[in-house]
């Protein structure tokens, strides 16, 4: 919505923003809910290392995490990852984000300083 305020995104027709809205994010609350299932059983980690987001990107992606700690159930990620994006503050404020939530068996893992 902050986007079509803005001018960033448009839509053809401005009726169809509440659609693709509520599309958008029951797709992404159910890829997080259900992401062990979708995934493959063995898989229980989602690594976004190495992608190279930088501090630009940080307000979209600690949002995307925000919402799925607060609307994702269950949630069968055990594990994520950031290595290689952001600085030491931005990965602490998301490691707290995280700890807060009280996700059972959610773990932020903490990229290794190299």
């Amino acid at each position: 919505r902050d986007g079509v305020s803005s001018g960033e995104l448009a839509f053809t027709a401005s009726a169809d923003m509440d659609l693709v809205l509520t599309q958008y994010c029951e797709g992404f609350e159910r890829a997080i809910s259900a992401y062990r299932e979708t995934a493959g059983t063995k898989v229980d980690r989602i690594s976004y290392g190495g992608i190279g987001w930088t501090a630009d990107e940080f307000p979209v992606v600690r949002a995307a995490i925000a919402y799925a700690l607060e609307r994702c159930r269950p949630v069968t990620v055990t594990e994520f990852w950031l290595a290689g994006n952001f600085d030491e503050l931005m990965l602490a404020e998301i490691q707290d984000m995280v700890a807060k939530a009280n996700v059972p068996n959610l773990l932020y893992r903490k990229p290794a300083l190299s």
